[in-house]
Protein backbone atom coordinates (compact mmCIF):
# COMPACT_ATOMS: atom_id res chain seq x y z
CA UNK A 1 0.00 0.00 0.00
CA UNK A 2 2.59 2.45 1.13
CA UNK A 3 4.93 1.51 -2.43
CA UNK A 4 1.51 2.06 -4.56
CA UNK A 5 0.75 5.30 -2.43
CA UNK A 6 5.01 6.58 -3.19
CA UNK A 7 4.34 5.48 -6.79
CA UNK A 8 1.43 7.75 -7.24
CA UNK A 9 3.00 10.69 -5.08
CA UNK A 10 6.49 10.46 -7.34
CA UNK A 11 4.02 10.46 -10.84
CA UNK A 12 2.17 13.77 -9.55
CA UNK A 13 6.07 15.39 -8.24
CA UNK A 14 7.48 14.82 -11.42
CA UNK A 15 4.99 15.95 -13.86
CA UNK A 16 6.77 18.59 -16.17
CA UNK A 17 5.29 22.07 -16.30
CA UNK A 18 6.78 25.47 -16.61
CA UNK A 19 5.86 28.31 -14.07
CA UNK A 20 4.20 30.08 -16.52
CA UNK A 21 1.94 26.85 -16.59
CA UNK A 22 1.36 26.31 -12.66
CA UNK A 23 0.42 29.96 -12.37
CA UNK A 24 -2.33 29.44 -15.21
CA UNK A 25 -3.61 26.13 -13.68
CA UNK A 26 -4.01 28.50 -10.39
CA UNK A 27 -5.71 30.92 -11.85
CA UNK A 28 -8.21 28.81 -13.75
CA UNK A 29 -8.63 26.79 -10.28
CA UNK A 30 -9.97 30.34 -8.88
CA UNK A 31 -12.00 31.43 -11.83
CA UNK A 32 -13.68 27.68 -11.38
CA UNK A 33 -14.53 28.15 -8.23
CA UNK A 34 -15.78 32.14 -8.25
CA UNK A 35 -17.78 30.79 -10.92
CA UNK A 36 -19.37 27.74 -8.66
CA UNK A 37 -19.94 30.33 -6.01
CA UNK A 38 -22.30 31.95 -8.60
CA UNK A 39 -23.40 28.91 -10.07
CA UNK A 40 -24.91 27.86 -6.77
CA UNK A 41 -26.30 31.23 -5.54
CA UNK A 42 -28.09 31.79 -9.39
CA UNK A 43 -25.90 33.51 -11.01
CA UNK A 44 -27.56 36.79 -9.70
CA UNK A 45 -27.47 40.31 -10.65
CA UNK A 46 -23.79 41.63 -9.57
CA UNK A 47 -22.03 44.77 -10.80
CA UNK A 48 -18.85 43.88 -12.76
CA UNK A 49 -16.73 45.61 -9.94
CA UNK A 50 -18.24 43.15 -7.27
CA UNK A 51 -17.38 40.14 -9.32
CA UNK A 52 -13.88 41.19 -9.91
CA UNK A 53 -12.98 41.94 -6.25
CA UNK A 54 -14.52 38.81 -5.39
CA UNK A 55 -12.10 36.82 -8.01
CA UNK A 56 -9.18 39.23 -7.31
CA UNK A 57 -9.73 38.77 -3.46
CA UNK A 58 -9.35 34.73 -3.85
CA UNK A 59 -6.75 35.02 -6.40
CA UNK A 60 -4.70 36.69 -3.56
CA UNK A 61 -5.85 35.31 -0.47
CA UNK A 62 -5.50 31.79 -2.30
CA UNK A 63 -2.04 32.68 -3.58
CA UNK A 64 -0.99 33.67 0.18
CA UNK A 65 -1.83 30.13 1.20
CA UNK A 66 -0.52 28.28 -1.83
CA UNK A 67 3.15 30.19 -1.32
CA UNK A 68 2.85 30.06 2.58
CA UNK A 69 2.54 26.05 2.18
CA UNK A 70 4.91 26.05 -0.22
CA UNK A 71 8.27 27.83 0.90
CA UNK A 72 7.39 26.86 4.69
CA UNK A 73 7.10 22.81 3.78
CA UNK A 74 9.99 23.42 1.39
CA UNK A 75 12.18 24.83 4.65
CA UNK A 76 11.20 22.27 6.99
CA UNK A 77 11.18 18.88 5.16
CA UNK A 78 13.54 19.91 2.57
CA UNK A 79 11.45 18.85 -0.47
CA UNK A 80 12.20 20.34 -3.78
CA UNK A 81 10.15 23.50 -4.64
CA UNK A 82 9.10 22.24 -8.47
CA UNK A 83 7.59 18.86 -6.62
CA UNK A 84 5.70 20.96 -3.85
CA UNK A 85 4.58 22.98 -7.13
CA UNK A 86 3.16 20.06 -8.55
CA UNK A 87 1.81 18.83 -5.31
CA UNK A 88 -0.02 21.69 -4.03
CA UNK A 89 -1.39 22.33 -7.59
CA UNK A 90 -3.03 19.20 -7.75
CA UNK A 91 -4.06 19.56 -4.53
CA UNK A 92 -5.59 22.79 -4.64
CA UNK A 93 -9.31 21.24 -6.57
CA UNK A 94 -10.05 21.06 -2.83
CA UNK A 95 -11.00 25.20 -2.91
CA UNK A 96 -13.67 23.91 -5.07
CA UNK A 97 -15.33 22.02 -2.17
CA UNK A 98 -16.01 24.84 0.45
CA UNK A 99 -19.39 26.52 -1.81
CA UNK A 100 -20.68 22.57 -2.58
CA UNK A 101 -20.50 21.33 0.89
CA UNK A 102 -22.23 24.05 2.10
CA UNK A 103 -24.86 23.63 -0.38
CA UNK A 104 -25.59 20.33 0.65
CA UNK A 105 -25.29 21.37 3.70
CA UNK A 106 -27.82 24.19 3.67
CA UNK A 107 -30.44 22.46 1.72
CA UNK A 108 -30.37 18.84 2.89
CA UNK A 109 -29.63 19.32 6.60
CA UNK A 110 -30.40 22.81 7.77
CA UNK A 111 -33.72 23.24 6.03
CA UNK A 112 -32.22 25.90 2.97
CA UNK A 113 -30.62 27.81 6.18
CA UNK A 114 -28.29 30.56 4.73
CA UNK A 115 -24.41 29.79 5.66
CA UNK A 116 -21.93 32.71 4.97
CA UNK A 117 -18.51 32.03 4.66
CA UNK A 118 -16.15 34.70 5.48
CA UNK A 119 -13.25 35.66 7.91
CA UNK A 120 -13.39 35.26 12.09
CA UNK A 121 -12.94 38.29 13.13
CA UNK A 122 -11.84 38.98 17.08
CA UNK A 123 -10.05 40.43 19.60
CA UNK A 124 -6.93 38.46 20.75
CA UNK A 125 -8.58 36.36 23.48
CA UNK A 126 -11.30 35.44 21.25
CA UNK A 127 -8.93 34.47 18.33
CA UNK A 128 -7.49 31.91 21.27
CA UNK A 129 -10.27 30.06 21.88
CA UNK A 130 -10.84 30.00 18.07
CA UNK A 131 -7.63 28.34 17.65
CA UNK A 132 -8.01 25.80 20.53
CA UNK A 133 -11.36 25.08 19.43
CA UNK A 134 -11.17 24.53 15.29
CA UNK A 135 -13.16 27.71 14.82
CA UNK A 136 -16.22 26.47 16.78
CA UNK A 137 -18.18 29.59 16.98
CA UNK A 138 -21.16 28.86 14.60
CA UNK A 139 -20.10 26.98 11.38
CA UNK A 140 -23.13 28.29 9.68
CA UNK A 141 -21.22 31.76 9.49
CA UNK A 142 -17.70 32.51 9.46
CA UNK A 143 -15.34 29.22 8.87
CA UNK A 144 -18.15 27.16 8.03
CA UNK A 145 -19.11 23.48 7.31
CA UNK A 146 -17.66 23.68 4.16
CA UNK A 147 -14.33 25.57 4.79
CA UNK A 148 -13.55 23.26 7.63
CA UNK A 149 -14.46 20.29 6.05
CA UNK A 150 -11.42 21.94 3.09
CA UNK A 151 -9.13 22.40 5.96
CA UNK A 152 -9.34 19.13 7.54
CA UNK A 153 -8.77 17.31 4.19
CA UNK A 154 -5.69 19.55 3.36
CA UNK A 155 -4.38 18.84 6.72
CA UNK A 156 -4.89 15.34 6.38
CA UNK A 157 -3.31 15.06 3.05
CA UNK A 158 -0.59 17.29 4.08
CA UNK A 159 0.36 15.50 6.66
CA UNK A 160 0.50 12.19 5.07
CA UNK A 161 2.21 13.32 1.96
CA UNK A 162 5.41 14.82 4.61
CA UNK A 163 4.74 11.46 6.47
CA UNK A 164 5.39 9.34 3.31
CA UNK A 165 8.39 11.74 2.30
CA UNK A 166 9.99 11.93 5.69
CA UNK A 167 8.06 9.80 8.42
CA UNK A 168 5.56 10.12 11.57
CA UNK A 169 7.67 12.38 13.40
CA UNK A 170 8.00 15.18 10.60
CA UNK A 171 4.15 14.32 9.47
CA UNK A 172 3.43 15.71 13.15
CA UNK A 173 4.75 18.64 12.91
CA UNK A 174 3.29 19.02 9.24
CA UNK A 175 -0.22 18.74 11.10
CA UNK A 176 0.93 21.25 13.25
CA UNK A 177 2.12 23.76 10.29
CA UNK A 178 -0.49 23.32 8.03
CA UNK A 179 -2.91 24.06 11.48
CA UNK A 180 -1.11 27.25 12.13
CA UNK A 181 -0.91 28.50 8.76
CA UNK A 182 -4.74 27.62 7.91
CA UNK A 183 -5.68 29.90 11.21
CA UNK A 184 -3.87 32.26 10.67
CA UNK A 185 -5.47 32.51 6.81
CA UNK A 186 -8.65 31.85 8.06
CA UNK A 187 -8.60 35.02 10.89
CA UNK A 188 -6.53 37.19 8.41
CA UNK A 189 -7.75 40.73 8.62
CA UNK A 190 -7.64 40.65 12.90
CA UNK A 191 -4.03 40.29 12.45
CA UNK A 192 -3.57 43.68 10.94
CA UNK A 193 -6.30 45.58 12.73
CA UNK A 194 -4.85 43.93 16.13
CA UNK A 195 -1.35 45.68 15.37
CA UNK A 196 -2.49 48.63 13.70
CA UNK A 197 -5.57 49.82 16.11
CA UNK A 198 -3.17 47.95 19.26
CA UNK A 199 0.04 49.93 18.34
CA UNK A 200 -0.89 53.05 20.58
CA UNK A 201 -2.27 51.88 23.56
CA UNK A 202 -2.61 47.97 23.82
CA UNK A 203 -3.02 44.98 21.81
CA UNK A 204 -5.54 43.56 23.95
CA UNK A 205 -7.38 46.28 24.11
CA UNK A 206 -8.73 45.92 20.73
CA UNK A 207 -11.76 44.36 20.78
CA UNK A 208 -14.21 42.62 17.75
CA UNK A 209 -16.14 45.67 17.17
CA UNK A 210 -12.90 47.74 16.45
CA UNK A 211 -11.67 44.89 14.03
CA UNK A 212 -15.35 44.38 12.14
CA UNK A 213 -15.00 48.58 11.82
CA UNK A 214 -11.22 48.56 10.22
CA UNK A 215 -12.61 46.37 7.27
CA UNK A 216 -16.15 46.36 7.61
CA UNK A 217 -16.97 50.40 7.09
CA UNK A 218 -16.71 51.95 3.72
CA UNK A 219 -13.07 51.98 2.09
CA UNK A 220 -11.78 55.17 0.58
CA UNK A 221 -8.79 55.02 -1.68
CA UNK A 222 -7.57 58.41 -1.35
CA UNK A 223 -10.21 60.23 -2.59
CA UNK A 224 -12.57 57.44 -3.72
CA UNK A 225 -15.19 56.13 -1.78
CA UNK A 226 -16.30 52.17 -2.15
CA UNK A 227 -19.26 52.13 -0.27
CA UNK A 228 -20.83 48.53 -1.15
CA UNK A 229 -19.57 46.72 2.07
CA UNK A 230 -18.56 43.82 0.85
CA UNK A 231 -16.81 44.96 -2.32
CA UNK A 232 -15.07 47.19 0.62
CA UNK A 233 -13.82 44.30 2.27
CA UNK A 234 -12.56 42.55 -0.33
CA UNK A 235 -10.55 46.22 -1.64
CA UNK A 236 -9.20 46.86 1.84
CA UNK A 237 -8.06 43.18 1.76
CA UNK A 238 -6.44 43.35 -1.71
CA UNK A 239 -4.54 46.30 -1.27
CA UNK A 240 -2.14 44.94 1.64
CA UNK A 241 -2.02 41.13 0.20
CA UNK A 242 -1.03 42.25 -3.08
CA UNK A 243 2.41 43.21 -1.01
CA UNK A 244 2.38 40.57 0.70
CA UNK A 245 2.19 38.14 -1.96
CA UNK A 246 4.51 40.11 -4.20
CA UNK A 247 7.15 40.08 -1.39
CA UNK A 248 6.35 36.21 -1.06
CA UNK A 249 6.85 35.75 -4.70
CA UNK A 250 10.00 37.65 -4.72
CA UNK A 251 11.61 34.74 -2.34
CA UNK A 252 10.21 31.94 -4.47
CA UNK A 253 12.09 33.74 -7.43
CA UNK A 254 15.05 33.77 -5.59
CA UNK A 255 14.81 30.29 -3.98
CA UNK A 256 13.90 28.59 -7.59
CA UNK A 257 16.61 30.07 -9.25
CA UNK A 258 19.13 32.26 -7.88
CA UNK A 259 21.45 33.18 -11.16
CA UNK A 260 18.69 33.87 -12.81
CA UNK A 261 17.28 36.19 -10.06
CA UNK A 262 20.45 37.86 -9.61
CA UNK A 263 20.81 38.75 -13.59
CA UNK A 264 17.03 40.01 -14.08
CA UNK A 265 18.03 42.69 -10.50
CA UNK A 266 20.88 43.79 -12.40
CA UNK A 267 19.48 44.05 -16.04
CA UNK A 268 16.13 45.91 -14.56
CA UNK A 269 17.83 49.21 -15.71
CA UNK A 270 17.90 50.95 -12.01
CA UNK A 271 18.43 54.63 -13.08
CA UNK A 272 14.90 54.08 -15.03
CA UNK A 273 13.35 52.60 -12.03
CA UNK A 274 14.37 55.72 -10.05
CA UNK A 275 13.03 57.72 -12.97
CA UNK A 276 9.74 56.11 -13.16
CA UNK A 277 8.74 55.93 -9.43
CA UNK A 278 10.08 59.55 -9.25
CA UNK A 279 7.59 60.61 -12.00
CA UNK A 280 4.64 58.45 -10.28
CA UNK A 281 5.80 60.41 -6.80
CA UNK A 282 5.86 63.88 -8.68
CA UNK A 283 2.19 63.26 -10.26
CA UNK A 284 1.08 62.93 -6.28
CA UNK A 285 3.07 66.14 -5.56
CA UNK A 286 1.23 67.96 -8.35
CA UNK A 287 -2.30 66.72 -7.08
CA UNK A 288 -1.54 67.90 -3.80
CA UNK A 289 -0.19 71.26 -5.08
CA UNK A 290 -3.19 71.99 -7.49
CA UNK A 291 -6.03 70.52 -5.16
CA UNK A 292 -7.72 70.24 -2.11
CA UNK A 293 -7.84 67.03 -0.64
CA UNK A 294 -10.18 65.65 1.81
CA UNK A 295 -8.33 62.36 3.06
CA UNK A 296 -5.76 61.16 5.30
CA UNK A 297 -2.48 59.22 5.05
CA UNK A 298 -3.65 55.61 6.85
CA UNK A 299 -2.89 52.13 6.48
CA UNK A 300 -5.04 51.34 3.28
CA UNK A 301 -3.93 54.44 1.33
CA UNK A 302 -0.27 53.78 2.13
CA UNK A 303 -0.72 50.47 0.89
CA UNK A 304 -2.61 51.45 -2.20
CA UNK A 305 0.85 53.70 -3.13
CA UNK A 306 2.78 51.05 -2.50
CA UNK A 307 0.61 49.02 -4.92
CA UNK A 308 0.56 51.33 -7.45
CA UNK A 309 4.67 51.58 -7.02
CA UNK A 310 5.03 47.25 -7.91
CA UNK A 311 2.58 48.17 -10.60
CA UNK A 312 4.91 50.79 -12.11
CA UNK A 313 7.97 48.62 -11.56
CA UNK A 314 6.23 45.64 -13.55
CA UNK A 315 4.96 47.93 -16.23
CA UNK A 316 8.97 48.77 -17.05
CA UNK A 317 9.65 45.22 -16.51
CA UNK A 318 7.69 44.03 -19.29
CA UNK A 319 8.83 46.59 -21.76
CA UNK A 320 12.31 45.85 -20.92
CA UNK A 321 11.55 42.45 -21.79
CA UNK A 322 10.19 43.70 -25.14
CA UNK A 323 13.50 45.42 -25.70
CA UNK A 324 15.89 42.94 -25.12
CA UNK A 325 14.04 40.34 -27.01
CA UNK A 326 14.14 43.12 -29.94
CA UNK A 327 17.24 44.96 -29.19
CA UNK A 328 19.42 41.52 -29.67
CA UNK A 329 21.12 42.91 -32.76
CA UNK A 330 22.05 46.55 -30.78
CA UNK A 331 23.16 44.90 -27.34
CA UNK A 332 25.58 42.04 -28.89
CA UNK A 333 27.42 45.30 -29.89
CA UNK A 334 26.33 47.65 -26.77
CA UNK A 335 25.18 45.22 -24.15
CA UNK A 336 27.15 42.95 -24.19
CA UNK A 337 26.41 41.61 -20.55
CA UNK A 338 22.45 41.60 -20.36
CA UNK A 339 21.62 37.99 -19.29
CA UNK A 340 19.71 37.03 -23.27
CA UNK A 341 23.31 38.41 -24.85
CA UNK A 342 25.30 35.89 -21.89
CA UNK A 343 22.14 33.42 -22.47
CA UNK A 344 21.29 33.43 -19.24
CA UNK A 345 17.63 33.94 -20.31
CA UNK A 346 16.52 32.19 -23.77
CA UNK A 347 13.99 33.83 -25.56
CA UNK A 348 11.06 31.59 -24.32
CA UNK A 349 12.40 32.47 -21.05
CA UNK A 350 11.82 36.37 -21.55
CA UNK A 351 8.45 35.90 -23.43
CA UNK A 352 6.85 34.19 -20.71
CA UNK A 353 8.63 37.75 -18.26
CA UNK A 354 6.71 39.50 -20.31
CA UNK A 355 3.60 37.57 -19.79
CA UNK A 356 3.99 37.46 -16.16
CA UNK A 357 5.30 41.08 -15.74
CA UNK A 358 2.21 42.62 -18.30
CA UNK A 359 -0.59 40.44 -16.38
CA UNK A 360 0.50 41.43 -12.82
CA UNK A 361 0.93 45.13 -13.99
CA UNK A 362 -2.41 45.19 -15.28
CA UNK A 363 -3.71 43.72 -12.33
CA UNK A 364 -2.60 46.00 -9.74
CA UNK A 365 -3.66 48.55 -11.48
CA UNK A 366 -7.10 47.16 -11.99
CA UNK A 367 -7.18 46.82 -8.01
CA UNK A 368 -6.72 50.53 -7.95
CA UNK A 369 -8.33 52.08 -10.35
CA UNK A 370 -10.10 50.91 -14.35
CA UNK A 371 -8.20 54.04 -15.20
CA UNK A 372 -5.15 53.45 -13.65
CA UNK A 373 -5.43 50.00 -15.72
CA UNK A 374 -5.94 51.69 -18.38
CA UNK A 375 -3.21 54.21 -18.28
CA UNK A 376 -0.71 51.10 -18.08
CA UNK A 377 -2.21 49.66 -20.73
CA UNK A 378 -1.41 52.71 -22.76
CA UNK A 379 1.78 52.81 -21.47
CA UNK A 380 2.53 49.30 -22.41
CA UNK A 381 1.19 49.79 -26.17
CA UNK A 382 3.49 52.27 -26.58
CA UNK A 383 6.39 50.40 -25.12
CA UNK A 384 5.60 47.99 -28.07
CA UNK A 385 5.35 50.27 -30.51
CA UNK A 386 8.92 51.52 -29.38
CA UNK A 387 10.68 48.78 -29.23
CA UNK A 388 8.82 45.50 -31.54
CA UNK A 389 8.69 45.46 -34.87
CA UNK A 390 7.05 45.97 -37.31
CA UNK A 391 6.77 49.89 -36.39
CA UNK A 392 10.02 49.61 -34.38
CA UNK A 393 9.57 53.56 -34.24
CA UNK A 394 12.51 53.55 -32.18
CA UNK A 395 14.69 53.50 -35.34
CA UNK A 396 12.77 57.12 -36.37
CA UNK A 397 14.64 60.15 -34.55
CA UNK A 398 12.53 62.41 -32.72
CA UNK A 399 9.27 60.71 -32.97
CA UNK A 400 11.55 57.82 -30.81
CA UNK A 401 12.16 60.44 -28.21
CA UNK A 402 8.60 61.95 -28.26
CA UNK A 403 6.69 58.60 -27.63
CA UNK A 404 9.35 57.74 -24.72
CA UNK A 405 7.85 61.40 -23.34
CA UNK A 406 4.52 60.60 -23.85
CA UNK A 407 5.17 57.23 -21.99
CA UNK A 408 6.60 59.65 -18.63
CA UNK A 409 3.89 61.67 -18.78
CA UNK A 410 1.24 58.70 -18.48
CA UNK A 411 3.79 57.78 -15.12
CA UNK A 412 2.73 60.90 -13.78
CA UNK A 413 -0.54 60.91 -14.56
CA UNK A 414 -1.47 57.93 -12.66
CA UNK A 415 0.36 59.12 -9.47
CA UNK A 416 -2.12 62.50 -10.09
CA UNK A 417 -5.02 60.39 -10.85
CA UNK A 418 -4.53 58.02 -7.66
CA UNK A 419 -4.84 61.27 -5.30
CA UNK A 420 -6.74 63.45 -6.80
CA UNK A 421 -10.30 64.20 -5.63
CA UNK A 422 -11.92 63.91 -8.96
CA UNK A 423 -9.89 60.57 -10.07
CA UNK A 424 -8.94 62.69 -12.98
CA UNK A 425 -6.42 65.66 -14.52
CA UNK A 426 -8.76 68.05 -13.87
CA UNK A 427 -6.72 70.81 -12.49
CA UNK A 428 -3.17 70.12 -13.69
CA UNK A 429 -2.24 73.18 -15.64
CA UNK A 430 -1.90 72.18 -19.30
CA UNK A 431 1.43 74.43 -19.60
CA UNK A 432 3.08 72.13 -17.25
CA UNK A 433 1.49 69.76 -19.08
CA UNK A 434 3.10 70.89 -22.57
CA UNK A 435 6.57 71.85 -20.89
CA UNK A 436 6.84 68.08 -19.11
CA UNK A 437 6.56 66.49 -22.78
CA UNK A 438 8.94 69.04 -24.56
CA UNK A 439 11.84 68.68 -22.35
CA UNK A 440 11.25 64.82 -22.02
CA UNK A 441 11.30 64.51 -25.46
CA UNK A 442 14.32 66.56 -25.93
CA UNK A 443 16.12 65.09 -22.55
CA UNK A 444 15.63 61.29 -23.23
CA UNK A 445 17.83 60.75 -26.42
CA UNK A 446 20.50 60.88 -23.84
CA UNK A 447 20.10 57.22 -23.26
CA UNK A 448 21.09 56.41 -26.79
CA UNK A 449 24.65 57.69 -26.32
CA UNK A 450 25.63 54.11 -24.94
CA UNK A 451 24.63 52.28 -27.59
CA UNK A 452 25.79 54.23 -30.85
CA UNK A 453 27.86 50.96 -32.46
CA UNK A 454 24.70 48.66 -31.92
CA UNK A 455 22.45 51.49 -33.23
CA UNK A 456 24.28 52.37 -36.28
CA UNK A 457 25.18 48.72 -37.01
CA UNK A 458 21.22 47.61 -36.83
CA UNK A 459 20.14 50.70 -38.69
CA UNK A 460 18.41 53.05 -35.72
CA UNK A 461 18.77 56.16 -36.50
CA UNK A 462 19.35 58.23 -33.05
CA UNK A 463 20.68 61.94 -33.19
CA UNK A 464 24.33 60.22 -32.23
CA UNK A 465 24.29 57.53 -34.92
CA UNK A 466 23.06 60.68 -37.38
CA UNK A 467 26.06 63.27 -35.97
CA UNK A 468 28.55 60.79 -34.58
CA UNK A 469 29.33 61.29 -30.69
CA UNK A 470 30.69 65.00 -30.33
CA UNK A 471 27.81 66.26 -32.21
CA UNK A 472 25.53 64.32 -30.62
CA UNK A 473 26.30 65.01 -26.82
CA UNK A 474 26.54 68.84 -28.00
CA UNK A 475 23.06 68.55 -29.70
CA UNK A 476 21.61 66.58 -26.92
CA UNK A 477 23.16 68.55 -24.02
CA UNK A 478 21.89 71.88 -25.76
CA UNK A 479 18.49 70.39 -25.96
CA UNK A 480 18.59 69.85 -22.03
CA UNK A 481 19.57 72.91 -21.23
CA UNK A 482 16.63 74.82 -23.78
CA UNK A 483 14.16 72.25 -21.52
CA UNK A 484 15.83 74.16 -18.28
CA UNK A 485 15.18 77.49 -19.87
CA UNK A 486 12.03 76.57 -21.48
CA UNK A 487 10.55 76.26 -17.63
CA UNK A 488 10.93 79.54 -16.81
CA UNK A 489 9.55 81.07 -19.39
CA UNK A 490 6.61 79.04 -19.50
CA UNK A 491 5.86 78.36 -15.76
CA UNK A 492 6.46 82.98 -16.09
CA UNK A 493 8.79 82.46 -13.10
CA UNK A 494 11.89 84.82 -13.74
CA UNK A 495 13.33 83.78 -9.93
CA UNK A 496 14.05 80.01 -11.47
CA UNK A 497 16.58 81.90 -13.62
CA UNK A 498 19.43 81.58 -11.97
CA UNK A 499 18.43 78.10 -10.80
CA UNK A 500 18.03 77.17 -14.46
CA UNK A 501 21.24 78.08 -16.31
CA UNK A 502 23.34 76.46 -13.56
CA UNK A 503 21.10 73.52 -13.73
CA UNK A 504 21.50 73.54 -17.82
CA UNK A 505 25.09 74.55 -17.70
CA UNK A 506 26.04 71.37 -15.60
CA UNK A 507 23.98 69.27 -17.41
CA UNK A 508 25.27 70.10 -20.34
CA UNK A 509 29.13 69.65 -18.81
CA UNK A 510 28.33 66.23 -17.77
CA UNK A 511 27.12 65.11 -21.00
CA UNK A 512 30.60 66.83 -22.52
CA UNK A 513 32.74 65.44 -20.14
CA UNK A 514 34.50 62.06 -21.92
CA UNK A 515 35.96 61.14 -18.58
CA UNK A 516 32.30 60.17 -17.55
CA UNK A 517 30.81 56.75 -19.16
CA UNK A 518 27.93 56.94 -21.09
CA UNK A 519 26.15 54.20 -19.17
CA UNK A 520 26.43 56.52 -16.24
CA UNK A 521 25.52 59.64 -17.81
CA UNK A 522 21.55 59.32 -17.28
CA UNK A 523 22.00 58.98 -13.75
CA UNK A 524 24.15 61.83 -13.24
CA UNK A 525 21.59 64.13 -15.03
CA UNK A 526 18.75 62.45 -13.04
CA UNK A 527 19.96 63.88 -10.09
CA UNK A 528 20.23 67.33 -11.42
CA UNK A 529 16.46 67.32 -12.60
CA UNK A 530 15.28 66.26 -8.79
CA UNK A 531 17.31 68.80 -7.91
CA UNK A 532 15.63 71.53 -9.79
CA UNK A 533 12.30 69.43 -9.70
CA UNK A 534 12.33 70.16 -5.99
CA UNK A 535 12.94 73.83 -6.51
CA UNK A 536 10.21 73.75 -8.97
CA UNK A 537 7.74 72.33 -6.26
CA UNK A 538 8.77 74.78 -3.97
CA UNK A 539 7.49 77.30 -6.24
CA UNK A 540 5.21 76.18 -8.42
CA UNK A 541 1.96 76.74 -5.98
CA UNK A 542 2.33 80.29 -5.77
CA UNK A 543 2.22 80.09 -9.78
CA UNK A 544 -1.73 78.91 -10.60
Amino acid sequence: MLQIANKFISKIENVSASLSQILITFTALVTIRVLIENWLNHFKSFSGEYLFYEWSHLFLSLGLTFLLFLLFFHWTFKISLFKLLNVLSLGFLIIWTPPLTDYLVSHFLLNGQKIWSYYELGSLSQLKNDFLTFFSRDYAQGTTYGVCLEIALAIIFLSIYVGLKRGFLKALLAFLISYFIFFILGTLPSWPAILVLGWPSHFLQVTEIDVAKFFLTPAQLFSFPIKNLITSLSFKMNLWLSVVDFILLIILLYQIEKKKFFAWLKNGRWPQIIYHEGLFLLGIALALIFNTVNWWWDFFNFFALLVAMQAILLAWWASVTINDIFDKKIDSISNSRRPYIKNIFSKNNLIALFWFFFFFSSFLGALLSWKILGLLLAYQSLAWLYSASPLRLKRIPIVASFISALASLLILFIGYILVSPYQNLENLPSELIILLLVSYTLSLPLKDLKDIKGDKQDKIWTIPVIFGDYWGRIIIASGIFFSFILSVIVLNEYSLLWWAILAGSLSFWVINNKKINPRWLSGYILVIIILYGLIIVKTISHLF
